[in-house]
Parts: structure tokens; C-alpha cells; sequence
């Protein structure tokens, strides 16, 4: 088993955050104060720490994908299925048989409509929605 953010009962570090460098230039605004401007900077500039290194994980555990070419079923339960970890399910879907049925769990119709787009965007033939 791979948890490829991380495991807090193991004690390691938890990668969470976005999937794109923010310029904090681009969010300067003339029309406020320069306090102001310094504090929004240095929020942006925190925010870059939360950048998820999506492609370094999956290099640094192509072990893991490698054992994946068996597996004829995916089950995909309480993730919100974001953008930022596209690249992961992508990785799932080159590695895992192409015969493969994914399950999706929606929790909500928000869910589904995220799972859907996902569904799409990497072109996942074999599916279900499980209620």
C-alpha cells in the first residue's frame, strides 16, 4: 500500500496543497496601502510552500506503479478528484490493466460532477458511479 501524501500515524511529513507557483507580483495593487500590499505578498509567498510536488512523488514511486499491471479494478472513494492530482490518476491509468473498471463513490452531487470531469480529462472507458 502507497499513500503517496503522506501518513500521519507514521509520522511523516502530509503533502497537501495546489498544483501551480503563484507570482506574487500579480497580485499587486497600487489603489491599497503598502502594508496592506507586503501582507498579501507574504500570504502568496506562503502559499508557494503548499505547492504539491505531484511529479517528484510519482518518480520517486514508480516502484509502486510498476505493480499496478494486474489490477482490474479501481476504487475511487472520498477523494475530491481536483485538478492537482490529475497527474496521479493518470499515472493509475497508464499502469493498471486497460481492461481496468473504476469505481467512483460520490458523496454528493458536487462529487460527481468533479468525477465526471475527471472521467473525461484522462479518458476512463470503463466506469461506474456505485451508489
Amino acid at each position: 500500500m502507497l499513500h503517496i501524501h503522506g501518513r500521519a500515524s507514521s509520522g511523516e511529513k502530509l503533502i497537501v496543497g495546489h498544483n501551480r507557483e503563484i507570482n506574487p507580483g500579480d497580485y499587486w495593487d497600487d489603489g491599497i496601502d503598502m502594508r496592506e500590499n507586503n501582507e498579501r505578498m507574504q500570504r502568496l509567498t506562503d502559499m508557494n510552500t503548499l505547492c504539491k510536488p505531484v511529479y517528484e512523488k510519482i518518480e520517486r514511486n514508480e516502484w509502486f506503479f510498476k505493480r499496478l499491471n494486474s489490477v482490474k479494478d479501481i476504487h475511487i472513494i472520498g477523494h475530491s478528484c481536483e485538478t492537482v492530482d490529475y497527474p496521479y490518476f493518470r499515472k493509475v491509468k497508464e499502469s493498471v490493466n486497460t481492461d481496468a473498471l473504476w469505481h467512483f463513490n460520490p458523496h454528493n452531487d458536487d462529487d460527481k460532477v468533479r468525477e465526471k470531469k475527471l472521467i473525461e480529462e484522462i479518458e476512463i472507458e470503463n466506469f461506474v458511479f456505485d451508489a
